[in-house]
């Protein structure tokens, strides 16, 4: 044989055999919310500085998601395995628990990348000093959105 031929027939054969396809999807729903201030009658985006946020689910310990953040949004991954999600979140001055009610579902993205929950916000509270009102932009919380679409303006 060829030895100029050996390493094309090498590489063709290498190339033709995938034996896994990555999955180039996102499989996380995540809830989206940006911080916003009514000064003057006229509503803003704010930063918010030294911000922390905890999501607490039921038997498992509490994850930090933001520590000390300086921060205009926050991502908050909601429980899949409950028709509930809370949040805690803290700056040095203020502190407040976000609660979000939601029903879920699962639905297959594909036979690779395997399932996500797609939300329904259902409502939302909270309790404490930090925010002082929030607004529903969009209920509705999916691994197809695009990731800078917004759910609640939480108005601090």
């Amino acid at each position: 044989m060829n030895s100029r031929r050996l390493p094309i027939i090498l590489m063709l054969a290498f190339a033709s055999c995938d034996t896994q396809d990555i999955c180039d999807e996102d499989s996380q729903s995540i809830l989206v919310a940006r911080f916003r201030t009514t000064v003057t009658w006229e509503i803003t985006d704010t930063l918010v500085p030294g911000i922390s946020v905890y999501g607490i689910r039921e038997g498992k310990p509490d994850s930090l998601l933001y520590d000390s953040a300086t921060v205009s949004k926050i991502e908050l991954p909601l429980d899949p395995s409950h028709d509930q999600s809370r949040f805690v979140m803290s700056t040095e001055e203020k502190a407040d628990t976000l609660i979000l009610q939601h029903s879920s579902e699962a639905y297959l993205i594909s036979y690779n990348c395997g399932f996500a929950a797609r939300f329904v916000l259902e409502e939302f509270n909270h309790s404490g000093g930090m925010i002082v009102d929030i607004e529903l932009i969009n209920p509705s919380v999916d691994a197809e959105m695009e990731t800078d679409e917004e759910h609640l303006w939480i108005y601090y």
